[in-house]
């Protein structure tokens, strides 16, 4: 049903699904669709630099917080603001995630290389090694929350994202007097 979970935990699973990006869309929209206003998620995935996932010819997609940032619609406005070039899926998929939390469990490759880090990790460091190397890293445990907008709130984000088409007439006329069927308005970004 609509609107009817509050809490989901999907523990190495997502990055099996939607090798084809339509699918992985199609995976992320009913997610919304299912979840209650501030519902929340947590996704234990491998490290896409790790051989836990690598390894793995059933993995298909690998799951990065930018990768999940792309579902937040507050992400989305700041970045178009800032002319920035990343997809701005949250808008245009009309679903919005924000990503709460983020924790990296290191691997047995960073204990060996920093054993003077068993009692306290430098996670700065484990983060720039791990661009440089792979296997530092061994899982991702992601926390999100789904944001519902109200109706005032989607006005105000087409009003920021096109403010021409927010102001036309037509527009107006539909957005000032909703009715109680749900009305959809996309807008195609060029990319």
């Amino acid at each position: 049903d609509d609107n009817s979970i509050e809490e989901v935990l999907m523990v190495h699973v997502l990055e099996h699904l939607g090798q084809s990006t339509e699918i992985y869309f199609g995976i992320w929209k009913e997610l919304y669709r299912i979840w209650k206003d501030n519902a929340l998620i947590k996704i234990i995935v491998p490290h896409h630099k790790h051989e836990f996932f690598f390894g793995d010819p059933t993995h298909v997609r690998a799951i990065t917080p930018l990768g999940l940032e792309l579902f937040s619609k507050k992400k989305n406005l700041e970045w178009i603001e800032s002319g920035f070039s990343n997809s701005p899926l949250g808008i245009q998929l009309d679903i919005d995630f924000d990503l709460i939390k983020t924790v990296v469990k290191p691997s047995r490759d960073w204990f060996n290389l920093h054993p003077e880090e068993k009692e306290k990790i430098n996670l700065s460091r484990l983060i720039e090694e791990s661009k440089l190397y792979d296997n530092l890293i061994e899982e991702y445990t992601f926390t999100l929350k789904a944001i519902k907008e109200t109706w005032s709130q989607k006005k105000n984000t087409l009003a920021k994202l096109s403010p021409a088409l927010y102001n036309l007439p037509v527009i107006r006329t539909i957005l000032d007097q909703p009715s109680k069927k749900q009305i959809n308005i996309t807008i195609n970004l060029p990319l």
